[in-house]
């Protein structure tokens, strides 16, 4: 009966221990509830992205004519694979949200989507060029991740339909520490930022129109109380819980052997 109440006594305090040291599943989990309520939820439509002061534009026409050559940069610089070959190989659009576009003088692209600045290409040469094609892209995309995050940095972006969760996965998942209840996406729209708070535990995030992420955007993750659970402890933790769960099973011995 002794030796029952000594084990029954060391496994109650062990067990409040874990108990009040591990973060709650529930802050864990991504998007919670019903999986019958999720499967077949439409998502908020992605927002196009529209062209600011600094983002870099690769424009290529493409001609049998000989003119089209005079429209376009060096091809050199058409595979931007590196910040250098981006600089050079791009149009960078200046703090007025215009470009300089050989023998059609500045356009204005602040506020357009890539679609949109191709049109306007398309209107101005078509005065100087039969058969022709043009190809406009945005080629600095990029998101930075900071806070929470395993492998937080700036990372390119190469799908036009990012979602929060592709994004979190650039940065090798959340740790343990995350608020998972309060991730903040920081978005610049005509100079003004705005920043949106997502619960990415809930299903209503599906419905949200930062469900996307666009170019650009910054996603910081803020800790929660740092708690230790199984897989964060430290070792001088457990030590120390070693060392009084010994003091509490000779206190206790003490107790029950005391005639």
């Amino acid at each position: 009966m002794k030796k029952f109440l000594k084990i029954t006594l060391l496994s109650l305090f062990f067990s409040i221990f874990i108990l009040s040291s591990c973060v709650p599943l529930k802050d864990y989990v991504y998007v919670q509830g019903n999986i019958d309520s999720i499967e077949g939820l439409k998502t908020s439509t992605p927002e196009a992205y529209r062209i600011q002061p600094n983002d870099n534009l690769y424009i290529q026409i493409i001609s049998n004519d000989e003119l089209a050559q005079y429209f376009n940069l060096s091809s050199t610089d058409r595979y931007l694979n590196n910040d250098a070959a981006i600089e050079l190989g791009s149009y960078k659009v200046n703090n007025a949200g215009e470009i300089d576009f050989p023998y059609i003088g500045t356009l204005k692209v602040s506020g357009l989507t890539t679609p949109e600045i191709k049109e306007i290409i398309n209107k101005s040469i078509a005065e100087r060029l039969v058969q022709y094609s043009v190809v406009v892209k945005q080629v600095n995309r990029s998101i930075s991740l900071l806070g929470e995050f395993k492998a937080p940095g700036t990372y390119s972006i190469y799908k036009d339909r990012l979602t929060i969760f592709e994004a979190i996965g650039q940065g090798k998942d959340l740790t343990d520490f995350a608020n998972r209840h309060t991730v903040k996406v920081i978005r610049h729209i005509d100079g003004i930022k705005i920043i949106e708070t997502l619960d990415l535990t809930s299903t209503d995030i599906f419905q949200s129109q930062y469900y996307y992420i666009l170019p650009n955007d910054i996603i910081y993750v803020e800790p929660t109380n740092r708690v230790y659970g199984a897989r964060t402890l430290p070792v001088g933790t457990i030590i120390a819980t070693v060392n009084a769960a010994f003091s509490i099973y000779y206190f206790i011995n003490s107790l029950v052997t005391t005639p």
